[in-house]
């Protein structure tokens, strides 16, 4: 649950934050988590990676012995 609330949280964020598009510059700059696009994919990445990580502790905790 905490991960689907931290990810809502950056996605609004991000959305509320980046509301410009970005110019042909921007897109081409090193500043990526500056742009709406650039932080969409820092959300993705957060969500997918805290999940994948989510479920192999998970599998890692159920196969305990004990």
């Amino acid at each position: 649950g905490l991960i689907i609330i931290l990810s809502i949280c950056l996605i609004i964020y991000g959305n509320v934050t980046f509301q410009k598009t970005s110019s042909f510059n921007d897109r081409f700059s090193n500043k990526d988590l500056q742009t709406l696009q650039g932080w969409t994919q820092f959300s993705s990445g957060f969500l997918i990676g805290a999940i994948g990580g989510a479920g192999v502790a998970y599998l890692i905790l159920s196969n305990l012995p004990g």
